[in-house]
């Protein structure tokens, strides 16, 4: 992930930076790091999505009498 002043830069949006310079969507792709560097981008890992599994029923399945 790539961030401009803290904020986070979508791939394929076009941007501006903090002097008012405008970004082709493209140009994240384009570029290199030292590039993005030359304007103040930064690229750090992705979070880690967190998942959420379904709580568990708190009654015991019914078990069916003979």
């Amino acid at each position: 992930m790539f961030l401009l002043n803290g904020q986070p830069l979508p791939l394929d949006t076009p941007f501006k930076d903090a002097a008012g310079n405008s970004y082709p969507a493209n140009w994240l792709r384009l570029t290199t790091i030292h590039e993005k560097q030359a304007i103040g981008i930064t690229e750090v890992p992705d979070p880690v999505p967190v998942v959420v599994a379904p709580a568990e029923p708190d009654t015991e399945p019914e078990v069916p009498s003979e």
